[in-house]
């Protein structure tokens, strides 16, 4: 490599800076109660529904499954039928969740501070 090839593709990567991948949600099942988790440095948009017979949380950034939840696709997850509460904590970028009101008995929103958060239930 020339000198000249060298330092360019130097000052494109310090130009460009280090690459930051959003961090993953989380979905736990413990004790009835179903929290979803929006994952750090990505935009969220998130809903819970009834699919397969399964109470299924999806968003548009990775989830890993908790407690009594289990890995439907990189993107879904299922926990079962007995979860008698929601929560959901939405991040740090514009986050959203939306949800059917006939899944659980009580819900709750967290919205975090910073950012444009928005919750749609229907």
């Amino acid at each position: 490599m020339s000198f000249g090839a060298a330092v360019s593709t130097a000052l494109i990567g310090a130009v460009a800076g280090p690459v930051h991948a959003a961090s993953a949600g989380t979905v736990d099942l413990t004790a009835g109660k179903i929290t979803y988790t929006a994952g750090a440095g990505g935009i969220n948009s998130a809903s819970i529904t009834v699919f397969n017979g399964q109470i299924a949380v999806f968003d548009t950034e990775p989830l890993t499954p908790k407690g009594g939840c289990r890995q439907l696709t990189p993107r879904a997850v299922t926990c079962g039928t007995s979860a008698t509460e929601f929560t959901a904590n939405l991040g740090d970028m514009d986050d959203s969740f939306s949800g059917i009101d006939e899944i659980v008995v009580d819900k709750a929103v967290d919205p975090r501070p910073v950012g444009c958060e928005s919750v749609q239930e229907f």
